[in-house]
């Protein structure tokens, strides 16, 4: 369907010569449209409906022969592109020079970054027919890396796989380990886990099975840098032996951090000590970035090394050029300022990782999708609502078309929910939230993740918006088990998050019971504990409705002025203005200000909203 040189034309049609006489009629009767008369301009359909009933009504032998004129035509005059030649050979029935032109084709369109076009050219290789066993391997590899840089991780991962079992022993390895680090960042982490097993079993490692092993592991790991310490030689000989085991331990601890976090932060490690020993910068900065965020939510003490960390890998990316290593290094401040609550700043660390690793690198699936995840996290958490809401469903829409289930369930566990919140959509938010969960567990069903705890959390978040409980008694109790079991309570914000809802669920439940009171109480009392502004600005908001439930309005208010103050001094915009929202209404006062800034900031309705955020009371 494309214009063709007049020439090529005439040749495709057996003309010794451009005859102007021919095209005449044609040009009259509205047929072609021409760009002059010289040999080299363009002929073209003059519009695809013609081209479309005329290709139609040739019968399909007739039309081998055409395609056959065309692709000959095309490739002696060297104005055909491979990809058309391609086309033209493959209408021929001339398969074979159909498949070396399309693979021509895909190649160049894999280094001009066209990924999501080379994938679909790798695959047209294989429909002209079964490839030399010789050309599979390095055909289904190629392919992988496009579907891979294209952010189709599980097709990369099944291509990956395919792959593996084409190839020789020695290439086997990288390709599986790919194929497992690909599945588990496309969200299906029970076939990753499964061929992780086998690839760390290859290299001498293996992957801790029990909770207590996988314990026992981090913490003896973990023990053994801080005894160890920071130190290496930079080297170049290192045994293959030692860079495949830390490769594997690298790729097992990235692929799996975001879902199974304790298993990913026991690889992570590994990982660190292992790239230590290697000597290897972009090996050592890799690791650096993966396991600094890991330990900077573990008190002063995990700041202080994961600051030793990025310092650590800031000095060996400084002098070197390659943009990835800076991609990291930006990428692993940016999980640092995440556990620290320091929004704003994630926000523009993983902002630059994000545009590094978009324009200048290839191979990052994973390292993309945590980017954004967590640019969307840190976004509602700074109160950049309109950019979230504006970010969210493009993300979610595009992670459904790649079937990048880690991503679509991520999104869809928690900011699109929040942003069908601020829309006044509460049931399409939880009918999204349980859907997403039914489709994870499908694929994740051991264990209990990331995309779990954010589920549920936000379902109870619509529980307060609503002034309803859709959520079981025991709902919040189980969750809260389950979050302590797996090691999420060590996330900073989302052991608050979860505190201040086990808060505002006594409080809700008080009226009828008091001993929920001393429920509240108690975790208002942790919340305290933590003695930062995050954890005690929650504690102000519960202690607050603790002292409304007595009577106390003065002291709620008080208590409310307090938490207003904490938010406000580590950014979290949002939850100050429902604070101010909170204030208004309980004290009788103004509540335009507080709602003016939330509906200029996309929320429909500001109290239910509110209440969501930082309240509790039941509908009347």
């Amino acid at each position: 369907g494309r214009p063709l040189a007049q020439a090529d034309a005439f040749a495709a049609a057996d003309f010794d010569h451009r005859s102007p006489a021919t095209i005449a009629p044609l040009r009259a009767g509205n047929l072609v449209r021409i760009a002059g008369v010289r040999q080299s301009d363009e002929i073209a359909t003059f519009h695809d409906k013609i081209r479309e009933t005329v290709v139609d009504l040739i019968p399909s032998e007739v039309r081998r022969g055409y395609h056959r004129g065309l692709a000959i035509a095309l490739e002696s005059s060297n104005r055909g592109d491979s990809e058309t030649l391609a086309v033209h050979f493959a209408g021929a029935g001339e398969s074979a020079k159909a498949g070396g032109y399309y693979l021509k084709a895909a190649d160049l369109a894999s280094a001009s970054l066209a990924f999501e076009r080379a994938a679909r050219l790798y695959r047209m290789v294989f429909d002209q027919g079964a490839p030399l066993p010789e050309a599979e391997p390095v055909l289904r590899q190629k392919r992988a890396a496009a579907l891979s840089n294209s952010g189709r991780g599980v097709e990369a991962a099944n291509e990956f796989a395919q792959a593996a079992r084409v190839s020789d022993q020695a290439a086997r390895f990288a390709l599986e380990r790919s194929a497992a680090y690909h599945y588990c960042a496309g969200g299906y982490i029970d076939q990753g886990r499964a061929i992780f097993r086998e690839v760390l079993g290859r290299v001498g490692l293996s992957l801790p099975e029990s909770r207590a092993s996988i314990l026992f592991a981090l913490l003896f790991r973990r023990l053994k840098l801080v005894l160890r310490g920071l130190d290496f030689e930079e080297r170049s000989d290192a045994p293959a032996g030692l860079l495949n085991q830390t490769d594997a331990a690298y790729a097992a601890g990235a692929g799996l951090i975001m879902a199974d976090q304790v298993c990913g932060m026991a690889m992570s490690s590994l990982s660190i000590l292992l790239a230590l020993k290697a000597g290897e910068p972009l090996r050592l900065v890799r690791s650096v970035m993966l396991e600094a965020s890991n330990i900077a939510g573990e008190g002063w003490t995990g700041v202080h090394r994961s600051r030793r960390l990025l310092d650590l890998g800031h000095r060996v990316a400084a002098c070197r050029d390659e943009p990835i290593l800076h991609g990291w290094i930006s990428m692993g401040e940016g999980g640092v300022a995440f556990l620290l609550g320091e929004w704003q700043s994630c926000v523009e660390h993983m902002q630059k990782a994000e545009a590094i690793f978009s324009d200048q690198c290839t191979g990052v699936v994973w390292e993309l999708a945590s980017a954004r995840m967590l640019i969307l996290y840190s976004l509602f958490n700074c109160g950049k609502l309109i950019e979230m809401s504006k970010r969210s469903p493009v993300l979610l829409r595009e992670a459904e078309e790649r079937e990048d289930l880690y991503s679509y369930a991520t999104i869809a566990t928690f900011s699109e929910p929040v942003v069908l919140g601020m829309a006044d959509r509460p049931d399409e938010a939880r009918g999204l939230v349980r859907k997403t969960l039914a489709r994870w567990e499908q694929r994740a069903r051991r264990g209990h993740h990331l995309q779990n705890v954010m589920g549920a959390l936000t379902l109870m978040w619509m529980d307060f918006y609503d002034g309803r409980s859709d959520c079981p008694e025991d709902f919040l109790d189980e969750q809260t088990r389950l979050l302590k079991k797996h090691f999420f309570n060590r996330v900073g914000v989302l052991r608050v998050y979860y505190l201040d809802a086990k808060v505002r669920t006594a409080l809700r439940r008080a009226s009828r019971d008091p001993r929920y009171l001393r429920i509240a109480e108690k975790a208002v009392s942790e919340l305290r504990q933590e003695r930062r502004d995050l954890s005690l600005a929650y504690a102000a908001t519960g202690a607050s409705g603790i002292l409304l439930e007595r009577g106390d309005r003065d002291g709620a208010i008080v208590q409310l002025e307090q938490a207003a103050r904490h938010f406000d001094r580590i950014g979290m915009t949002a939850q100050f203005w429902s604070v101010r929202w909170r204030i208004g209404k309980i004290g009788g006062g103004s509540v335009a200000e507080a709602e003016s800034w939330l509906r200029a900031n996309g929320v429909a309705d500001p109290e239910r909203f509110s209440r969501m955020l930082t309240g509790y009371e039941a509908m009347p």
